[in-house]
């Protein structure tokens, strides 16, 4: 009795024993499973941080680009002009008098602009020159450089007088466009609601009128609600803004943005759809404030 008493007794604590064991082997693998999706979604980050940071880089490869070809027609005209003759002279004729003055040898050097109808203006001491903006496809005027400082004025015509070699650059900034690829906007109400006619494209670099309140709105700035453009059988998977992905909660399908103050690009795309490689402005990234 007593043998078969301590029999039963080993067998419940070899069952204990198991049992304790498969618990704590279910333990781990819910741990493991755990770090792992906690991998997944740093890699995740990880990866959106790093298309981010391409499209900034290419980007700013472009603007510096334009800036050096620029600078390097600036510097090829320069050289041309004082290569052209070694002791340049203005001939100046009288009644009585023909004589020789001798030029300074110094430029007015345009960029982005016309200096006196040329890209340079040959001075000769101190020379008034007038500086004319070029216009740029998809770009606006900003405002006026002279030797790297800011001028206070917006006018596409610049006035002045130099004596010395001097580098007059008209500085630009991306029309203020809004597009939307797959998805459309429409303006807000005085309560914050979309209201009204549906845009693809809205170009407000100059003052507006809003169709939704009758009011007129100050150029470069936008407020809007934008609704992804759904097919049927189609889902949308996330939003492009300049090009940069948003992989928003729960199939987000219209947001509302308010101030807007910059070119933007908003494109959806859809589940099993290729991603566009859409030409998109320098980038910005504006938060959404997402509404329904």
């Amino acid at each position: 009795m007593k043998r078969r008493t301590m029999r039963l007794v080993l067998f419940a604590i070899s069952l204990m024993l198991l049992f304790g064991c498969f618990g704590c082997t279910q333990k781990d693998d819910a741990s493991l499973s755990e770090l792992v999706n906690e991998l997944m979604q740093e890699r995740k980050k990880l990866e959106e941080k790093l298309d981010t940071v391409e499209v900034r880089l290419n980007e700013t490869e472009k603007k510096l680009s334009l800036a050096e070809a620029e600078a390097n027609a600036a510097k090829t005209e320069l050289e041309r002009l004082k290569s052209s003759s070694a002791e340049p002279t203005v001939v100046t004729e009288t009644k009585e008098i023909v004589k020789e003055v001798p030029v300074s040898g110094e430029f007015a050097i345009g960029v982005g602009c016309t200096v006196n109808g040329g890209m340079t203006a040959l001075l000769n001491g101190s020379t008034q020159v007038q500086c004319v903006v070029k216009n740029r496809d998809g770009y606006a005027f900003d405002h006026w450089e002279v030797d790297g400082t800011a001028q206070n004025t917006t006018e596409k015509t610049l006035t002045l007088n130099v004596s010395k070699t001097t580098v007059i650059e008209a500085v630009f900034h991306e029309r203020h466009i809004l597009k939307c690829i797959n998805c459309y906007f429409q303006f807000l109400t005085n309560q914050g609601n979309a209201s009204g006619k549906k845009y693809k494209e809205f170009d407000f670099e100059e003052g507006y009128t809003n169709p939704a309140t009758r009011k007129k709105e100050s150029g470069g700035l936008i407020s809007f609600y934008i609704t992804a453009d759904i097919p049927k059988r189609q889902e949308v998977d996330y939003w492009l803004i300049n090009g940069v992905k948003y992989q928003f909660p729960n199939n987000v399908t219209k947001f509302r943005v308010e101030n807007l103050d910059e070119a933007t690009v908003y494109e959806v795309v859809f589940k099993n759809q290729t991603k566009r490689n859409t030409q998109t402005p320098s980038p910005v990234y504006p938060y959404p404030t997402v509404g329904r």
